[in-house]
C-alpha cells in the first residue's frame, strides 16, 4: 500500500513539473535604434536660413548644431527600466550621425517612456576620456569645470539695428564665481519623455529637438543680450539647463 502511494505521489510531482514547463512563455527581443531630427518654429530645420524667430522676437538662423546625448533608457509598463549605456554625438550637417544604432535589443512588451541625458553625468564627464570626442575639439575648458561640451548651437541673428550678427550658444558645466572661490555645477539635463508604445518588432524611435525652445520656457533668451561669450556665463548656462527640459519630444516610433 505504501509503495502504491509513493508511486502516485511521484507521478503527480512529475506531471506538475511537466505542466509548469509547458506554461513557460518565451519573451522575444528586438533591435531598437534612435533617430534624432531638428525643428525650429515647428518646421524642419533648414541650415543657414535667416527665417526663424524666438520668444524674444529675434530672427535667427542655424549654421551649426552639434550635441551629445548619453544613457538612453526605456521605461516598462511596470515601472522598471531598460538601460542602454553609452553616448552619441549628433551633428546635423552629417546625416549619418542623426541615427543612434549601437546594436541595442529590447524585450517585447509595453513601455511608457523614454529618457536620456543631454550631455554627460559627472562620472562620465572626464576630460580626455573619449578619443572620438577629443578629435572633434569637443572639450570644455578646465577653468570652467572641464569635461566636454554638451552642445554647440551657432548661427546669425538680426540685431536691434537690423544688422546681421553672429551668435554662439555653447553649453557645458556651469562655473559660479563666489566670494570663497569658483564652484562648478553639473549642467547635464535629464530628459524624460512620457510616451506609451509597444515593442513587437524591430523599432526606430524618432526624437525631435525644437531649437527655438532653447530660448524660451521658463527663460526668455534675447540674442541681443546673450549672443557670444556664453561659456563662462554662469546665469546663461543655468538658463540653458532650465530651458533644456522642454526641447525634446517623441516624433514617431516606427516598426
Amino acid at each position: 500500500m505504501k509503495n502504491w502511494i509513493c508511486l502516485v505521489m511521484a507521478f503527480l510531482v512529475v506531471f506538475s513539473w511537466s505542466c509548469g514547463d509547458d506554461d513557460e512563455v518565451s519573451i522575444e527581443s528586438f533591435p531598437v535604434n534612435f533617430n534624432f531630427s531638428s525643428e525650429a518654429n515647428g518646421l524642419q530645420l533648414e541650415l543657414n536660413e535667416l527665417q526663424y524667430e524666438n520668444e524674444a522676437g529675434n530672427t535667427f538662423s542655424v549654421e551649426k548644431l552639434q550635441y551629445l546625448i548619453s544613457d538612453v533608457s526605456l521605461t516598462r509598463e511596470d515601472g522598471s527600466t531598460v538601460d542602454l549605456e553609452g553616448y552619441h554625438f549628433v551633428d546635423v550637417t552629417d546625416p549619418s550621425t542623426t541615427v543612434y544604432d549601437k546594436g541595442f535589443t529590447v524585450e517585447e512588451g509595453d513601455y511608457t517612456g523614454i529618457s536620456f541625458v543631454f550631455g554627460f553625468r559627472d562620472e562620465d564627464n572626464i576630460t580626455g576620456a573619449y578619443t572620438d570626442l577629443n578629435a572633434l575639439s569637443w572639450s570644455w575648458p578646465e577653468m570652467l569645470g572641464g569635461g566636454y561640451h554638451f552642445m554647440k548651437l551657432e548661427g546669425r541673428y538680426v540685431d536691434t539695428n537690423t544688422n546681421t550678427a553672429t551668435y554662439a550658444t555653447h553649453m557645458g558645466n556651469a562655473r559660479e564665481i563666489t566670494a570663497s572661490g569658483n564652484v562648478i555645477h553639473s549642467n547635464f539635463v535629464e530628459v524624460n519623455l512620457e510616451q506609451s508604445f509597444t515593442i513587437n518588432g524591430p523599432a526606430t524611435i524618432g526624437i525631435i529637438m525644437e531649437i527655438s525652445n532653447w530660448y524660451s520656457n521658463p527663460h526668455t533668451w534675447d540674442l541681443n543680450l546673450l549672443n557670444n561669450t556664453i561659456m563662462p556665463n554662469y546665469e546663461a548656462q543655468i538658463m540653458l539647463n532650465d530651458n533644456g527640459h522642454n526641447v525634446f519630444s517623441v516624433e514617431a516610433i516606427i516598426q
